[in-house]
């Protein structure tokens, strides 16, 4: 899944950690020949013949996130993404997208650590910016005159606690769209998300 954070955090994975209890318990084979391993001090684990691949992309700028006043439209940079039902949405842009036209899109979604606790009673649209190579945000834009994707999705945000990490609804037909080659797209284009 396509997974990115905002701009004031630091990239992160989800992750499990599980101790082996024995030494006998983890080994390596590999592919090639069959032959097994029992004493690595590192376990690998490559990809030899999928062709599925994650990508994840942080923002890196703090002009590719914004909020936005739903009255007016206008952007603005803060220290902090909302969203407040009639009230203020968000925009976040991801640099060198390194997705290849017409790719199959599994799944998507974007990955927010929250700040504060806070949340609930919200149901926010999320749309792409039907451009090819979305600009920056700047203080004062008007991102909801920019045009949007028809694919859009709903995501309805739990209640949010303290530096947990949440994910979005899934957004791959918003992610389809944009890197199709009817939409213009070329492997390593920006892609920008509103959130309203």
């Amino acid at each position: 899944p396509l997974s990115v954070l905002p701009s004031e955090a630091s990239p992160s994975s989800f992750s499990i950690a599980v101790t082996l209890s024995d030494p006998s318990d983890d080994a390596e084979e590999a592919v090639s020949d069959g032959s097994v391993v029992l004493n690595s001090t590192t376990l690998e684990l490559t990809q030899t013949s999928s062709t599925e691949v994650t990508v994840q992309i942080p923002i890196i700028d703090n002009k590719d996130d914004a909020r936005a006043n739903l009255a007016s439209g206008s952007a603005s940079s803060v220290n902090a993404l909302q969203v407040k039902r009639n009230a203020f949405g968000m925009g976040l842009r991801f640099q060198n997208v390194p997705i290849p036209a017409d790719a199959t899109i599994t799944a998507a979604k974007v990955r927010f650590t929250a700040r504060t606790q806070n949340g609930g009673n919200v149901v926010a649209t999320i749309r792409g910016e039907a451009d090819p190579t979305p600009a920056q945000f700047a203080n004062g834009d008007d991102m909801t005159a920019r045009p949007v994707t028809a694919a859009s999705a709903t995501w309805i945000p739990e209640k949010f606690f303290a530096e947990q990490q949440y994910l979005t609804t899934d957004i791959s037909d918003i992610i389809t769209e944009l890197t199709s080659t009817a939409a213009g797209w070329a492997s390593g284009n920006p892609i920008a998300l509103f959130i309203f």
